[in-house]
């Protein structure tokens, strides 16, 4: 139960959200199900609600990410725009030697080589064709068998 043990905090997010224009939650229920709840108030002062079971998309969750954190090839979600690490697994941690922190303050042009930039910026990546197959590591080193 998401109440349990916290019971006001829950009254008090659910009161809020309940006040919103519109709001969107999600809640682990008995059973290890997970619902999705939408509500949006109407213009006579009503509430529409949905709620959407969200169990199975829950669990391909999961598993994605069990295999993005536990895969042993350094791999890296970014932001498309900015190129900026939005989260990494513990073999680019422990590959490049940088910390999971330190990382979400970077972006892929600290890990790149500066010839690389131009080709990030057009791209927004490095792409699997490029002959670019160099990385920085926190050493200052270049490892040359990191996949592009």
């Amino acid at each position: 139960n998401a109440a349990k043990g916290r019971e006001e905090e829950w009254l008090r997010e659910r009161l809020e959200r309940h006040v919103q224009p519109e709001s969107s939650s999600e809640q682990h229920l008995a059973g290890d199900r997970w619902i999705r709840i939408m509500e949006r108030r109407t213009a006579d002062g009503g509430t529409i609600g949905i709620r959407v079971d969200i169990t199975d998309l829950k669990r391909r969750e999961a598993s994605f990410r069990l295999l993005f954190e536990s895969n042993p090839v350094p791999m890296w979600v970014i932001d498309r725009q900015t190129l900026k690490f939005l989260a990494v697994n513990d073999a680019a941690v422990g590959h490049y030697g940088f910390s999971r922190a330190q990382f979400l303050h970077m972006s892929l042009f600290d890990i790149r080589p500066q010839q690389d930039w131009p080709a990030l910026r057009y791209f927004g990546y490095v792409p699997r064709n490029a002959s670019l197959c160099a990385a920085t590591k926190v050493s200052g080193m270049t490892s040359s068998n990191i996949p592009a």
